[in-house]
């Protein structure tokens, strides 16, 4: 998605998009290898990408809006999660409430408890900050 993108359904519920206009993973899930640190996990990194190559602090926008419930720093992790404030459409077709974690950025945003950004603001930036 781009900055200031959104996309609302025919029934009025958001549809949830990939914050980034680019998807670059530098590292899957459920590794095999007991080298990575995603190991046996549900988690993926991504970076941005552009024609001149990694962009390491992409911004990140609100896939829709939400708002944070949790503020953590494990090894320095800079983590926020994010619980959606209404039902997204996922995309499989399902409805129903997202939460997501955007953890790593070297200089995060600030933000608090109940902070909340509407689908397609600015929300993050991508970053290779500690271990989450």
């Amino acid at each position: 998605m781009l900055a200031g993108q959104t996309l609302v359904a025919s029934d009025g519920y958001e549809v949830a998009l990939f914050p980034m206009p680019f998807m670059y993973i530098t590292q899957g899930e459920m590794m095999p290898d007991t080298s990575w640190s995603h190991y046996n996990v549900y988690n993926m990194d991504f970076q941005g990408w552009s024609t001149q190559g990694r962009i390491y602090t992409a911004p990140l926008y609100a896939p829709f809006t939400m708002e944070v419930v949790a503020l953590w720093d494990y090894n320095g992790s800079h983590t926020v999660t994010w619980e959606s404030t209404y039902k997204v459409h996922f995309a499989d077709g399902s409805l129903d409430y997202m939460t997501i974690e955007f953890t790593h950025c070297v200089n995060p945003p600030y933000h608090t408890i109940g902070d909340r950004v509407n689908q397609g603001e600015l929300c993050y930036y991508t970053g290779t900050y500690g271990n989450g």
